[in-house]
């Protein structure tokens, strides 16, 4: 369900959109090395990999969504793959 546009569960009809939305979405997942929908998320009771992220982002933080596997060594592109996943 976390590659769904949520157009998509309502109406039941495929778009680019959909097709958009899953893509960004893949990206986000990619990035945060975390699925889409997970019980718990870095602590917090946030299931929603998408809305965690547009989170970060409002508070100008969107590095820190970034897969902390990587200990903060990361190319500057992976920001912007982060920034191109969200804005899906």
């Amino acid at each position: 369900m976390g590659y769904l546009l949520p157009d998509y569960l309502k109406y039941g009809k495929a778009t680019d959109e959909t097709d958009i939305f899953s893509y960004g979405v893949v990206v986000l997942e990619l990035c945060c090395g975390l699925r889409p929908i997970e019980r718990e998320l870095r602590g917090h009771k946030m299931n929603n990999l998408l809305a965690w992220v547009w989170e970060l982002h409002s508070k100008s933080a969107i590095c820190d969504a970034v897969d902390k596997r990587l200990n903060k060594e990361f190319h500057p592109n992976v920001r912007e793959a982060c920034l191109a996943g969200r804005a899906c």
